[in-house]
């Protein structure tokens, strides 16, 4: 939150922005960047020429303004002052509120499964949440002669699936799907021809139904334009989807290349 003084409720997300803009609460002042957060009540100053494009949290409205203007949001993220340059687009039923939590994205949230080359690298999910109930387990080749084992568990080690692929992939059988609510382990164990074991497991989820339709219609809106496609990219990043939200970054940042907060999300 950059208001920190007042303890601003957080309005909006900062979803596109060209030029220079701040946020100011009392004496503190902070420059704005892509996917900072707007508290309601803290005053925005847009240098001339700068552009700015937020999403309200509680509506989904688009709030774009062009310097030189000052202005503030309200708690529903809707603009107060003289109104100079400032547009307000309507939400087309989409709300961020429940896709976008206040409080900014979990950029550390990504878990890094590699513990070293005795292990046997994990390819997809790399996320241990996945959006699709019938997901295509994949890891890494070990040539010629490998052999693997691939099993799901449930709650508590519960068998679920084992299979012993000739590649270095899985699907489930037909009539097997992840369910909302259920920690899942999937697990590969590899042996070589010389008899050397190599194992790798981790943890999965199936992403709500709630989230999932709400991220179809991110989703859907996406190609309108550069703030639909930040939303959306954000929207898969705070729910775990970072395997899905990279490449949005990236092409994000294709578009912006100078952009130091889209560089960091496209690592």
């Amino acid at each position: 939150m950059i208001c920190l003084a007042a303890q601003p409720q957080a309005a909006a997300m900062v979803t596109d922005l060209q030029g220079r803009a701040s946020i100011q609460n009392g004496a503190l002042a902070e420059t704005l960047v892509l996917t900072a957060e707007a508290g309601s009540n803290c005053p925005i100053t847009l240098d001339p020429g700068a552009r700015i494009v937020l999403v309200s949290y509680a509506t989904g409205e688009e709030i774009t303004a062009t310097g030189p203007a000052r202005f503030t949001l309200d708690a529903k993220g809707h603009p107060a002052g003289p109104g100079r340059g400032i547009q307000v687009t309507p939400a087309k039923g989409l709300r961020l509120q429940e896709s976008l939590k206040p409080g900014g994205l979990a950029q550390a949230s990504l878990v890094m499964r590699d513990a070293g080359p005795a292990e046997l690298a994990l390819r997809s999910p790399l996320d241990r949440v996945v959006a699709d109930a019938r997901p295509r387990f994949a890891w890494e080749d070990l040539g010629t002669g490998a052999q693997y084992r691939f099993r799901l568990q449930g709650p508590g080690g519960q068998h679920l699936f084992a299979a012993e692929p000739a590649a270095p992939q899985a699907d489930l059988p037909p009539g097997l799907r992840l369910q909302e609510g259920v920690a899942y382990v999937w697990a590969v164990s590899a042996t070589l021809p010389d008899g050397t074991v190599r194992k790798a497991q981790a943890d999965l989820a199936l992403l709500g139904r709630a989230a999932r339709i709400r991220l179809a219609a991110l989703r859907s809106h996406a190609p309108e334009s550069f703030s639909h496609q930040v939303a959306y990219a954000a929207a898969l990043q705070e729910a775990g989807l970072l395997d899905q939200a990279k490449p949005r970054w990236r092409a994000l940042q294709a578009l912006r290349p100078d952009d130091p907060t889209l560089a960091a999300y496209a690592k």
